[in-house]
């Protein structure tokens, strides 16, 4: 029973291990794809103060990914620890992290799919140059790759952390432990007390300890 519940730790812990490794390539791939936006805008009609305005304000998207960093985390501590409470804390962290990051892909695929009409739409009351048109589609070509990448990594993570959590919830609530302790075990043995020629047994404990 000991080794079975140190294979499911080590199972827990490796699980984490992929997740937090896809933590880490979220946020690598999404920092390029604000690059690239961040280098469209720059050398197109976008550049200046709008420019500016938005990356104040994505400038720190990738941090994202930390979202699957840091329950695995405190998974990889739950499960190097052996401890109940560090794995139950890891399912709340883990859970929370399934509801942002399920809804943020489902976000990204929607935006991927309008995305594909941005050059047409962006310059649908202006008169583009045959060189800005081309411009545009090759940067949206590029993201398209980005993007797919992206919701491939947050999907593995995502499906990942939830068999993660399952293991540890079974671990947290299903194993047992044996901790040292007394029982006190009644035995048949009987000790013979003779007054005036009457015979009476009394029963006797005996003390046994299990670990």
């Amino acid at each position: 029973m000991a080794r079975t519940h140190k294979n499911h730790l080590i199972v827990t812990a490796f699980l984490c291990g992929v997740v937090l490794a896809c933590g880490v390539v979220y946020c690598v791939v999404l920092s390029e794809i604000l690059k690239t936006v961040e280098n469209y805008m720059k050398n197109s009609r976008y550049n200046g103060i709008s420019a500016t305005t938005f990356f104040y304000y994505l400038k720190y998207m990738w941090t994202t990914g930390l979202v699957y960093v840091f329950p695995a985390l405190v998974g990889l501590i739950g499960s190097g620890l052996k401890s109940k409470g560090v794995l139950i804390g890891y399912m709340i962290v883990g859970i929370l992290s399934l509801l942002i990051m399920g809804g943020v892909n489902i976000m990204h695929i929607i935006a991927t799919i309008i995305g594909q009409s941005a050059c047409e739409w962006s310059y649908y009351f202006n008169t583009p140059s045959s060189i800005e048109l081309e411009n545009c589609r090759t940067y949206v070509a590029l993201q398209l790759k980005y993007s797919i990448a992206l919701i491939v990594v947050n999907a593995i993570g995502w499906f990942v952390e939830l068999t993660t959590i399952i293991m540890a919830g079974i671990y947290a609530c299903c194993s047992s432990e044996t901790t040292p302790g007394v029982i006190f075990q009644p035995v048949a043995a009987t000790h013979h007390i003779e007054m005036s020629s009457v015979t009476i047994d009394t029963p006797t404990a005996t003390v046994s300890t299990i670990s």
